[in-house]
């Protein structure tokens, strides 16, 4: 939840945002601090996201062990019993969702870019992490009430 609000705060602040009007200026500093934090948003975002397909495919039968790390990583195949097999449902999806936009993104964006300007384009992306954060928020407040999960660390014992 956190690299969601991160990433959201830093859109905002990357062009900067018009919303914020004449009160905030682009200067090098600015570049450079939402630059350097942009890296620490879009970690927490990306890790959190694995962890969770990670999660939901054990949840779904999958073995809790290398194979089906490397599937959700994108190496489809894996052996079970002497057998080569593919895992279709989640074949490299968590890697895929992210080498789609890493296509789409600057494709789409340079017309977007053209037609607002970076910084309406930027601001444009915030509700995308205001969502997620508001999902994830969800979620935890379901499975708070529903008793929760185990801590990492009951898991293993």
């Amino acid at each position: 939840m956190c690299g969601n609000v991160i990433m959201a705060v830093l859109l905002l602040l990357v062009g900067p945002s018009p919303l914020f009007g004449d009160a905030l200026r682009n200067s090098i500093g600015l570049s450079y601090g939402v630059a350097a934090l942009t890296g620490i948003g879009f970690g927490l975002v990306m890790v959190s996201t694995f962890v969770r397909a990670y999660r939901e495919a054990m949840s779904q039968g999958y073995a809790d062990n290398i194979s089906t790390y490397l599937t959700l990583a994108g190496k489809g195949q894996i052996k079970v019993d002497s057998i080569q097999v593919l895992m279709r449902p989640y074949l490299g999806l968590w890697s895929s969702s992210f080498y789609l936009g890493n296509f789409l993104g600057p494709t789409i964006s340079g017309f977007v870019v053209e037609a607002i300007g970076f910084s309406w384009t930027a601001t444009t992306f915030v509700p995308v992490f205001v969502i997620m954060f508001c999902a994830n928020l969800a979620e935890l407040i379901y499975n708070v009430r529903k008793g929760g999960r185990k801590a990492d660390y009951e898991e293993i014992k």
